[in-house]
């Protein structure tokens, strides 16, 4: 799950939570300060009663801290929850009163109430759903999150059905018969506690594989069965000769989102069951025939649109199918070049290794034979053949500071673990190593504060030596050196300057000088073998970055690389 995805549905559940809490909170206040607006919003309509605003104040809260991980209060807050809806379901069902309708509050408005403070039976069973799906979230279970995040669509369902018969002016979808019925402010208190619950299972972490499809099988499933009763009340409440069955095809339509075999026969098989129970609840002498046709018509155009939508199902299967295969041979052939990429590195490690320390054995066999000659002749040779003897010890140095940074350069980020470094301690590090030097070139370095980053701490260290090195020696003539070290944040690396004051570097070159051995002087103007910034640009990949310079000749250069956050 992505991270922006994972703050959208973190903050609309706390959205929702904060909502919901602040309609049990306001209603609350209506009883206390007798505000009847708060309570009833029309008078004509049933107010919503003391222990629903309570349950709802609770539910908002048990969200809340059932998404900051705070389960063990989160059950303080939802057992009440249940416990007064539970109650509620027995009084009407065994005609008791268990005292909990006024036990916190004497009720004064009863208006559509059969009895007074009692929240309607509708109510009531929301309030218990709701206490077992936030109580099926606390597990990492993914079937107790699927019936969770079923049960959230139906609370959702039951809030949009009641609603939906205010607007229609049907009181069959918001009453109980004779018993009280559901407040207007109720039915959006539970459309919004149903969908916070369905948000709040999806803002769970991941820890099984799919378990985002398996998430959005049971939101759609249960947000499809939601819009069925909706359609289904709807139809109980309207002249009988109407087509309402037509509507059935959108139940029928859910079936393309839910990824799972035979959705849609069974949606398409709910739908027919809901049309013809329809028609024999409401069933009338008249018009029969244009009744009857009506239905069968809305029958077959749910299943025209079924039989459809199992075709483009299945050859989307095909072609979902067909990419995964092509996905998986691509993969195994990338596997394969990977792992044969692997052998070929290691081999080259080992043989840019053995090739080097051979070559160091007649190397110096060369050099020490040449220093015997020089101590045996010396003032015994003459100028040319004394001559030669020192380029030959010359060259045998250079070659084996060759050697020695070829085999440095095989080693950068080999077997090394990744560490926290502070950059302030590795340049105040660097500056007592470079001492010498600095003294003898009276150096200034000025550098800013540096953060803490992670990275092959012995390698990072060698970057900023090799860079500070090099501004040193490449100065202009009679020009003290001027070192300029600073660094930039981004949200996803680190960017470092170095500038100094030195010859710089021509245009044509700028691109050159990371290869490895890429000199621009002779030796005899400076010492080196043209590897210390290969070195550099090696170490910045390692580190998931890049490296270049902008130079201007005689006006210095500015080193400028990248490392990326872990």
């Amino acid at each position: 799950m992505s991270i922006k995805k994972s703050f959208f549905q973190r903050s609309l559940v706390v959205g929702i939570s904060v909502l919901i809490i602040l309609l049990g909170l306001l209603v609350l206040f209506g009883w206390y300060t007798k505000t009847i607006e708060l309570i009833q919003v029309v008078p004509v309509f049933v107010p919503m009663q003391y222990n629903t605003a309570l349950c709802f104040l609770l539910s908002g809260i048990s969200l809340y801290l059932i998404l900051k991980k705070k389960n063990s209060f989160a059950i303080l807050s939802l057992l009440p929850i249940g416990i007064i809806g539970f109650l509620t379901i027995l009084e009407y069902t065994m005609v008791k009163n268990f005292g909990i309708d006024e036990l916190f509050m004497k009720h004064y408005i009863t208006v559509a109430s059969t009895h007074a403070g009692r929240m309607a039976p509708n109510t009531a069973l929301c309030f218990v759903l709701s206490s077992i799906a936030m109580g099926l979230t606390f597990g990492k279970n993914v079937r107790q999150n699927q019936i969770s995040c079923i049960l959230g669509a139906l609370i959702f369902g039951l809030g949009l059905i009641s609603i939906i018969g205010y607007l229609i002016g049907k009181e069959v979808t918001y009453g109980g018969g004779q018993l009280t019925q559901m407040a207007v402010h109720t039915t959006i208190g539970f459309m919004l506690l149903g969908a916070g619950i369905t948000a709040l299972n999806f803002s769970k972490e991941r820890k099984v594989i799919g378990r985002d499809i398996v998430m959005q099988n049971a939101g759609f499933i249960g947000y499809a069965f939601a819009l069925a009763l909706v359609i289904f009340f709807i139809d109980l409440s309207i002249p009988i000769e109407v087509a309402i069955g037509i509507p059935y095809v959108l139940f029928v339509l859910f079936g393309w989102f839910i990824k799972k075999e035979g959705i849609t026969t069974i949606l398409a098989i709910c739908s027919t069951v809901l049309i013809i129970a329809g028609f024999l609840y409401s069933f009338s002498e008249i018009k029969t025939s244009v009744i009857i046709v009506n239905r069968i018509f809305a029958i077959m155009a749910v299943w025209l649109v079924a039989g459809m939508l199992k075709h483009i199902k299945k050859n989307e299967a095909i072609i979902i199918e067909k990419n995964e295969t092509i996905l998986d041979i691509t993969n195994q052939k990338l596997d394969q070049k990977i792992a044969e990429l692997e052998i070929k590195n290691k081999e080259l490690a080992q043989i840019t290794y053995i090739v080097s320390h051979d070559l160091q054995e007649p190397l110096n066999t060369i050099s020490s034979f040449t220093q015997l000659l020089q101590k045996e002749f010396k003032g015994k040779l003459d100028e040319g053949p004394s001559t030669y003897l020192s380029f030959v010890s010359e060259a045998s140095i250079r070659m084996r500071n060759l050697i020695k940074d070829v085999l440095d350069h095989s080693r950068i980020g080999l077997k090394k673990e990744v560490e926290e470094i502070d950059l302030n301690t590795v340049l105040v590090d660097l500056q007592k190593d470079l001492h010498s030097t600095i003294d003898k070139t009276e150096a200034v370095l000025n550098i800013d504060p540096l953060p803490k980053i992670k990275g092959y701490g012995m390698d990072i260290k060698l970057l900023f030596q090799n860079l500070i090195t090099n501004a040193i020696k490449f100065k202009k003539p009679e020009v003290k050196p001027q070192i300029k070290i600073s660094a930039e944040e981004s949200s996803d690396h680190y960017s470092f300057s170095i500038q100094d004051n030195g010859i710089g570097i021509a245009e044509e070159h700028q691109n050159k000088i990371f290869s490895i051995f890429q000199r621009l002087h002779s030796n005899k103007e400076y010492e080196g073998t043209g590897i210390g910034l290969a070195h550099c640009k090696k170490i910045v990949e390692l580190h998931q970055g890049t490296i270049n310079v902008s130079s201007i000749p005689n006006q210095g250069s500015n080193f400028i690389f990248t490392i990326k956050k872990n």
